[in-house]
């Protein structure tokens, strides 16, 4: 239930432009910038029309994600999982062939760096930026649980 709720937030962050970046950075900062990577580039692959293009994007992203040693690699995948996009990439790539990876993916992310990111002050300043007036009002909360 709690891997569900970190991905329906993790989806949430990933929805919102603005948090998106400031997500990403986040993880830049905390070395887990892979799994938000082939995120990133498997939504670009899946968007892809034309054949030639979605090839060459498919080449990039086991290139960069799934080979075994990698630049970006992705832990924890067999040898099995490797050799079977491998064969995937060398045939006619198809938009949905990255969809159990992903949210393989995904439910790594999320359970990984979610709630780290929802309690980090890059987070809580962004949503003080969008609902100034509850920021204002948490403001007094801590400082009256302060005086207390």
């Amino acid at each position: 239930l709690l891997l569900c709720m970190s991905v329906e937030q993790l989806r949430c962050v990933l929805a919102d432009v603005d948090l998106r970046d400031i997500y990403e950075e986040y993880l830049h900062q905390n070395l887990a910038w892979e799994n938000f990577g082939f995120y990133v580039e498997v939504e670009k692959f899946k968007k892809m029309r034309r054949k030639a293009k979605r090839k060459q994007q498919a080449a990039y992203i086991y290139h960069t994600f799934i080979k075994r040693g990698a630049k970006r690699g992705l832990g924890d995948l067999d040898h099995a999982t490797r050799t079977k996009f491998q064969e995937l990439v060398d045939e006619d790539p198809v938009p949905d062939m990255f969809d159990d990876l992903l949210e393989c993916v995904l439910g790594s992310l999320a359970s990984a760096t979610i709630h780290g990111f929802l309690n980090d002050p890059s987070f809580t300043a962004h949503v003080g930026d969008q609902f100034p007036h509850l920021h204002a009002e948490n403001q007094k909360i801590n400082a009256k649980s302060l005086d207390a």
